[in-house]
């Protein structure tokens, strides 16, 4: 009996502590539900109705009705921009694989010096930039459909509903004139109605002009949606553009000729 008391003591005081430690290490506080993110909207009641879709024109290209007639007369002018490639990973063939190009315009300006180098015996050597990539900036590269002026390439398609349209046109070479994109919707009755009008004067070339169209108004019609370019005399206020006396690798026909 003498070994009882020791032994019931220790058990005592070791429930004592458990009983202060759990009230000390919070085991007696209330319990707090866990976090919860907010609840998520409700899905739409129709799958496709939250879903935003995007289709490229250039996928469409080998179906589309075109009127290039100066195609040919503009190959050497994008011979001579090296920026440029035929768009890859489409299946087009004949004049629709021309039309898809990837560009890339050169976002730092264009005012660059002609590198020069002093060779023994005092000569100077001017290495041609394209030859040895010499130019530099940075770049703004877009799969793009190549119309010089004048042009009409139409697609027929059914809009669907809250369509919107997004181009963004360029000139790639520097030109006198003024150059015109417009883009046009003919509906299942023939009737024409004009939803974009974008002018970019000569010497505003290479550099992308973002344009956003409205087609919602046509949700489930079929369509041609046409896309056209022509030139103009600048008006008031557009910066025409004039050859300088000589031009730079990027070369003749990159500068100084028209689009």
């Amino acid at each position: 009996m003498k070994h009882v008391a020791p032994r019931a003591l220790v058990a005592l005081l070791v429930g004592a502590a458990a009983i202060v430690a759990w009230r000390t290490g919070g085991g007696a506080d209330v319990r707090a539900s866990p976090p919860r993110s907010p609840a998520a909207p409700a899905p739409p009641s129709h799958g496709a109705a939250g879903l935003e879709v995007a289709s490229r024109l250039l996928g469409a290209l080998g179906s589309a009705r075109l009127d290039v007639p100066s195609l040919a007369a503009a190959q050497p002018y994008v011979r001579a921009y090296r920026r440029t490639m035929p768009a890859p990973w489409l299946d087009l063939h004949g004049q629709a694989a021309s039309l898809a190009r990837l560009v890339a315009l050169r976002t730092g300006g264009d005012a660059e010096p002609q590198p020069t180098v002093r060779a023994p015996g005092r000569t100077t050597w001017l290495p041609e930039a394209r030859a040895w990539n010499l130019d530099e900036g940075s770049y703004d590269e877009r799969a793009c459909l190549l119309a010089p002026t004048p042009a009409t390439v139409a697609f027929t398609m059914s809009v669907p509903g809250r369509a919107h349209l997004r181009l963004s046109p360029a000139v790639l070479v520097p030109s006198p004139q003024t150059a015109v994109f417009d883009v046009a919707v003919v509906d299942g009755a023939g009737r024409r109605t004009d939803l974009s009008h974008t002018r970019v004067a000569g010497a505003d070339a290479r550099r992308w002009v973002d344009v956003d169209v409205d087609l919602s108004p046509w949700g489930g019609q079929r369509v041609e949606l046409r896309l056209e370019t022509s030139t103009d005399r600048p008006r008031p206020g557009e910066a025409a553009w004039t050859p300088p006396p000589q031009a730079r690798d990027e070369g003749a026909g990159d500068r100084a000729s028209p689009a």
